[in-house]
């Protein structure tokens, strides 16, 4: 559509790209047109002296200096849009797709959908910079040639507008079907990338059950799916090919036939020129109308790509007031507005989208500085959003949570989620070394680092490695729990007043465990600590336990007094103890 065409000229460089490119081939296309031309009338003339043809040769060489310049310059506009549009499009894309909600967009898009705009079409709106400036050039050029036929045919116009319309209707009964099959081909490719990617993450548990059979026949299904598609798409631009071919002979036939009916008119270099510019014509009729259809794919894939970049983001990552509550004594190392680290719940609600129930209710709790806070309950009843909430990856539906006194709705994402930390239940590593993975800012030092994994208990790990040591993609040649005491490291070295536990130990042993649990401890006695944990075990000997139920809260006291209450904590209690 039109307003995609203009969106891919605001990302090149506007009105003004799109007027370069116009120029350059209009000056080119004169510059041959005027030389095939000179030369056609020179070769026809008899009797030409050595000094004329001299002069005719310096001034026939001169003649193509200006379409040098123009081509030169077309394709030096042509790139440089080429190489603006990419960095627009690719930045646009990424940054958005990164700044978008959790759950109101990564929850729900399959990964598949996602890898598939950032390779196939991207890809293919990548080359539109390429595509527009070809396109622009045949035209011009299949303007030229019908403007030197109808020079010598005036008749030969009619019959060329009457075939530039019923080319035109071909293109558009094709273009109908070429639209909605490529729409086809792009949703059957997305999901071969989604079975692809979660057969490669799980492979080792495929091979556990012998399910590769099922998963080799789930892949040929998709890929069928996708070829069935992409058959029916190769079909219907050969049906294409095949017609506009018809029109274009039909019309070189017609001009065939006036050259040998009037060439006792005109002198065989005319005759020559017109047979040479038909031909050319009709390359250039067929040459543009398959690039105009190809242009129609590559928009398709634009505004896929461009859907993208209109994402709805998260709420601001800073505001002016961020600053100013960034105390100058503070360690520069990282940015923090928490001092104390109190905590409040007011009337709190949330639902992870519009069309879902809500997940907490009414929260109203009071976490006071350097307590240490153990959140247990059933599956699903709203522990981990809990913390979710805190980082405001989900915001508030009602109420407000207030971090020392201060409404975190009005803080900038980035000093809010800086100033907190969190242990996720699964660990991610990144490919790397162990430096990368735990100070990525690169903002500490090797004794400090280094001093961090012994009081996390990495210390036999580290015998023999250095912190150069390679990590592989997602952590593969280390164990799960080793993974994990990594993340507890990279966690604490940040030193922020608010820790946030989400199952941190689920994947360590009791022993490791008991020796992080002090360190952690020891460590942690001036912050403030909210851990979610399956195993009460964990957090027996927490300040206060919080209770969860159907997202509300169904008790909230000291271990000891919730024991002697005998309700649903006592009740988890006893079958932990079995």
């Amino acid at each position: 559509s039109f307003n995609l065409f203009m969106t891919f000229i605001a990302y090149s460089g506007g009105i003004i790209y799109l007027i370069q490119l116009a120029f350059c081939n209009v000056i080119w296309q004169m510059s041959q047109i005027y030389r095939e031309y000179y030369l056609a009338m020179w070769s026809s003339k008899k009797n030409i002296t050595k000094y004329e043809n001299n002069q005719k040769m310096i001034y026939f060489v001169l003649m193509t200096i200006p379409g040098i310049i123009a081509v030169y310059y077309r394709q030096y506009y042509m790139v440089k849009g080429f190489i603006k549009y990419n960095i627009k499009m690719h930045d646009s894309l990424i940054k958005n797709l990164i700044n978008a909600p959790i759950n109101l967009f990564h929850d729900i898009i399959p990964r598949g959908n996602i890898l598939n705009r950032l390779s196939k079409e991207l890809t293919n709106s990548n080359v539109l910079s390429l595509a527009v400036s070809g396109t622009l050039r045949v035209m011009f050029q299949l303007g030229g040639a019908i403007i030197v036929c109808t020079m010598f045919n005036i008749w030969t116009l009619p019959l060329i507008i009457f075939l530039i319309f019923v080319e035109l209707y071909i293109t558009k009964f094709c273009f109908y079907a070429t639209q909605d099959i490529h729409k086809l081909v792009s949703n059957y490719r997305a999901p071969i990338f989604g079975v692809f990617g979660e057969t490669l993450s799980g492979l080792p548990i495929i091979r556990a059950f012998n399910y590769e059979k099922n998963f080799t026949n789930k892949f040929y299904k998709k890929m069928n799916n996708y070829l069935k598609a992409n058959i029916y798409q190769k079909g219907i631009i050969g049906w294409y090919g095949v017609h506009l071919d018809i029109v274009s002979f039909t019309l070189l036939s017609f001009i065939l036939a006036f050259a040998y009916f009037m060439k006792e008119t005109y002198s065989p270099q005319s005759i020559g020129l017109l047979l040479a510019y038909s031909i050319k014509m009709i390359f250039f009729m067929y040459d543009a109308f398959k690039r105009f259809s190809f242009l129609t794919e590559l928009l398709i894939s634009l505004e896929r790509c461009d859907n993208y970049t209109k994402i709805k983001q998260e709420q601001f990552r800073e505001t002016e007031e961020d600053k100013q509550l960034i105390s100058k004594e503070q360690n520069q190392k990282f940015k923090s507005f928490i001092s104390k680290g109190k905590i409040n719940f007011e009337n709190y609600s949330v639902r992870y989208r519009p069309d879902t129930p809500l997940a907490l209710k009414n929260i109203t709790l009071e976490i006071k500085p350097g307590e240490k806070i153990g959140v247990v309950g059933q599956t699903g009843n709203g522990k981990s959003t809990l913390l979710l909430c805190l980082l405001r990856i989900l915001e508030a539906s009602e109420g407000k949570i207030y971090i020392d006194d201060i409404d975190i709705s009005q803080l900038g994402l980035e000093l809010l989620r800086h100033s907190l930390t969190i242990i996720p239940q699964e660990p991610i590593l990144l490919e790397g070394n162990i430096r990368d993975n735990i100070d990525p800012s690169k903002l500490y030092t090797d004794k400090e680092i280094l001093y961090l994994l012994k009081e996390v208990g990495l210390e036999d790990f580290m015998i023999g490695k250095s912190l150069d040591y390679k990590i592989e993609e997602n952590g593969s040649n280390i164990s799960v729990g080793e993974k994990q005491l990594i993340c507890v490291a990279r966690a604490l070295l940040k030193k922020t007043k608010i820790i946030l536990m989400d199952e941190a130990t689920a994947n360590i042993d009791y022993k490791t465990e008991a020796i992080l649990k002090k360190n952690i401890y020891d460590d942690t006695k001036d912050c403030t600590v909210i851990t979610i944990a399956h195993r009460i075990k964990t957090v027996i000997n927490y300040d206060k336990i919080l209770v969860l139920k159907d997202g509300e809260i169904e008790e909230f006291d000291t271990p000891e007094n919730l024991i002697k209450n005998k309700k649903l904590f006592y009740q988890l209690y006893k079958e932990s103890l079995s």
